[in-house]
């Protein structure tokens, strides 16, 4: 049956119904994306922002959920949550096993991996939306399955195949390990730590990696991502100090993961910052912390343009955010298509311009604004 797109008003929404575009709340960041299929939190949400109608997809026969393409949309929806939801139970147990002294099993492990893989591999943008849903309940255990998610989304648009898949994502979930091996006052003060309980933190890395070294077949990379994820491509991190030329891909690309997780999250001592405030302070740790390559990527795949980032729109007209949402932000103009520098700057916004969008971005020298 053909697919078409259908205006619902909101006392005509139900569960079950699939998205045809992208909801905006008030500032235009994206709130809930197209294919999305809608449950009664979704529905809620979209009241509170005094929206009228929405697009549905729907059918020739006008009812919106009797194709087999809509079914498999929930279908993935329900598995995506079953998978992020299994993820934190084996991470919890896994950690607990530790913390507690017990052996740990590497095959439960393994194929909650494969199912985050195979899931983000199936729909993407789907696991994208669900890796913003977190809470400060377990902290340590919903930010392993989050930095997971994130590293292996990486790992697919850098092209690594399924072992290699498997090796950053084993080493991603497991990266905090160490941390059942600190004492937990230290781990869970709710104020900042002084320069020794500091010292005794930064102790997890080399813990938690004589830990997975003893676990049966977890390989040396995976092993290194938990020993390295606090290194800095600089050579200013730990435990080691390593540069980046000794710094192993996996760890690079989980210790990027990691800091964004770490900043947008609720924790104990710290109020979350928005994503686009903790994508600018990683770009401020271009060269020292992070790799530019990496970090480039990050934000192609994320799309959070920060205030002051440099980008060029697809008239070839070069600019810098002034206004920040999720991948269409408001930019203002300074160079025109043909290279010249303009007396007169003028704003677009791509968000009310949908035709205009960002096709590359300068990480060097953000303007201050």
């Amino acid at each position: 049956m053909n697919k078409h797109k259908k205006t619902f008003r909101m006392e005509e929404l139900s569960p079950g119904m699939v998205l045809a575009e992208n909801v905006y709340d008030n500032d235009g960041n994206i709130l809930l994306s197209e294919g999305l299929a809608l449950r009664d939190v979704y529905i809620s949400k979209i009241k509170e922002l005094d929206i009228n109608s929405v697009k549905i997809l729907s059918t020739v026969s006008e009812s919106p959920i009797i194709d087999n393409n809509f079914k498999n949309i929930l279908k993935r929806d329900l598995e995506i949550k079953e998978a992020k939801y299994e993820a934190r139970k084996i991470v919890q147990d896994t950690f607990n096993k530790v913390y507690t002294g017990k052996g740990v099993q590497s095959e439960r492990i393994f194929l909650v991996v494969n199912k985050i893989i195979d899931e983000i591999l199936m729909n993407e943008d789907i696991v994208l939306n669900l890796s913003h849903m977190k809470s400060i309940d377990d902290y340590v255990f919903e930010h392993s399955v989050n930095v997971t998610i994130i590293s292996i989304l990486l790992g697919i648009h850098l092209g690594f195949n399924k072992i290699q898949l498997i090796e950053l994502g084993v080493g991603a979930i497991l990266h905090d390990i160490g941390k059942m091996l600190v004492p937990q006052e230290i781990l869970n003060k709710p104020s900042q730590l002084n320069n020794e309980e500091f010292d005794v933190i930064k102790q997890h890395t080399v813990l938690g990696y004589e830990l997975v070294r003893k676990i049966k077949n977890i390989s040396l990379k995976s092993c290194r991502v938990v020993l390295q994820h606090h290194e800095k491509v600089g050579g200013s991190g730990y435990p080691e100090g390593k540069t980046i030329d000794d710094i192993h891909i996996y760890s690079r690309i989980v210790a990027i993961a990691d800091v964004f997780d770490a900043l947008t999250s609720d924790r104990v001592y710290s109020e979350k910052i928005d994503p686009h405030r903790a994508t600018a302070i990683i770009i401020e740790g271009i060269e020292n912390h992070f790799e530019h390559n990496l970090v480039k990527l990050f934000i192609n795949i994320f799309k959070y343009y920060p205030k002051g980032l440099r980008v060029t729109i697809n008239s070839n007209e070069v600019g810098y955010v002034i206004k920040e949402r999720e991948a269409r932000p408001k930019v203002k103009i300074l160079v025109d298509e043909y290279g010249n520098k303009l007396a007169n700057h003028f704003e677009v916004d791509l968000f009310t311009n949908p035709k205009n969008q960002i096709i590359d971005f300068n990480l060097e020298g953000m303007i201050k604004i």
